[in-house]
């Protein structure tokens, strides 16, 4: 009716030494994966970091536009036009950045 579960006792010092080693096989296993991915984020990081320094501007050069150069495109130049040129070249300034940025991203 009962049944009892008795383990050998001549076999237990193989059994633990076996779980031991199994154990052991994987945390190695574990550690050597984190490590592996900690190395390749590091290589990632610095590939990505080496393009954003080494950028070079090409295309879109930033600053203020000049006045002759805006008078071109104005009419009646006032004080709301260039308001409106400077806010233009700002956000022109920023986006020449943002995809300067992406291109240094893409191209390591």
């Amino acid at each position: 009716m009962f049944g009892f579960d008795v383990s050998n006792p001549f076999t237990k010092g193989k059994r633990e030494t076996k779980e031991l080693a199994r154990v052991q096989a994987m945390q190695e296993e574990q550690r050597a994966s984190r490590e592996q991915n900690r190395a390749g984020n590091w290589e990632s990081q610095q590939r990505i970091n080496g393009a954003l320094k080494n950028s070079k501007p090409t295309g879109y050069q930033s600053g203020k536009s000049s006045q002759a150069s805006r008078s071109k495109f104005q009419f009646e130049a006032d004080d709301e036009d260039n308001a409106l040129e400077d806010q233009l070249d700002n956000n022109l300034d920023l986006i020449s950045g943002g995809l300067t940025r992406l291109n240094g991203m893409v191209c390591c």
